[in-house]
């Protein structure tokens, strides 16, 4: 592998360097990481992956297996694992993230909670999509900053698929893994200033989605807030205690929200009911609006998850 073939990539200080022998995944490893791609050639970690084996610094850690997205999966499990334990200044926070007008809505949720799913649903009411997976919080000027690897949803309303697939600025990608559909989300398009200057945060929503039926939204109190963002933080232990202070201060100034859903149609009523204009709401736009009083939908009794 020549030096020229190898793809550069800095992920906020953490570099990168990819020397990958199959064009096909060289092909779709670029595409992926577009927003990483960088010149450098001084790699905090090389990834070496060949027809047979994939190492890590020299290391031998995996066989290689060309099978779609099950390898691009533990291909971006090995990046985040690395990039949370390295990368300086950041609160990193398990979650999803949307943008608009200079405002970000945080939702943390680990896998399974319906937060991707969520996501998708927040992009076709006019939402710019800001990451999903991590979502990196600067403490410091109390911003979010992008961290936008592909949108990884399983088996989505097939409405949200069609609007994906005739968005000009989102590429679609679909896939096949045992009988079920695994749809890669890849944006074109995002403003290069913001991985230097951030976006406002304006909330954090924790969703659940419930099998069992019952929409609410709920505001939660401070120490909801704080139990919620720290049981979701993934670095939190290699910060220092000061960090506690830093997290007091910004949940004093952000307000929090849970909101259990079971469908997009249940969402749209609490939307609704609370909308002035009557068309073109969201739930992210009641948020904004600061209402007094929360409306819940068949509401069951609410746990912080």
């Amino acid at each position: 592998m020549t030096k020229r073939e190898t793809i550069s990539a800095d992920f906020y200080g953490v570099t990168f360097g990819f020397c990958v022998e199959e064009p096909e995944i060289r092909k779709r490893l670029k595409r992926y990481l577009s927003f990483f791609l960088s010149r450098t050639n001084s790699f905090r970690h090389i990834l070496y992956i060949d027809n047979t084996d994939i190492f890590l610094d020299g290391e031998i850690i995996g066989t290689f297996q060309k099978d779609g997205p099950l390898f691009f999966e533990r291909l971006f499990s090995l990046i985040n694992g690395l990039f949370f334990k390295e990368v300086k200044g950041y609160l990193v926070i398990h979650g999803g993230a949307v943008e608009k007008e200079g405002k970000v809505h945080v939702l943390p949720g680990f896998s399974g909670v319906g937060k991707s799913t969520l996501l998708s649903y927040l992009l076709t009411k006019g939402w710019n999509y800001f990451s999903d997976d991590i979502v990196l919080l600067n403490l410091r000027d109390k911003k979010v900053y992008p961290y936008p690897i592909p949108l990884r949803l399983k088996s989505p309303p097939e409405y949200i698929i069609t609007f994906f697939k005739r968005h000009p600025d989102i590429d679609l990608e679909e896939y096949f893994l045992i009988n079920e559909k695994i749809y890669y989300v890849i944006p074109k398009k995002i403003d290069n200033k913001i991985f230097k200057t951030g976006k406002k945060l304006s909330s954090f929503i924790f969703p659940y989605f419930s099998k069992r039926g019952g929409t609410s939204l709920t505001k939660l109190d401070k120490k909801e807030i704080l139990f919620g963002l720290t049981s979701n933080c993934v670095n939190f232990s290699i910060h220092k205690r000061r960090i506690f202070d830093s997290i007091f201060e910004l949940i004093k100034e952000i307000s929090g929200y849970q909101l259990i859903y079971n469908d997009f149609a249940s969402i749209e009523k609490i939307s609704s009911r609370h909308s002035i204009s009557g068309s073109g709401f969201d739930i992210l736009q009641l948020i904004n609006s600061k209402p007094k009083i929360v409306e819940n939908v068949k509401c069951q009794t609410l746990l912080l998850l």
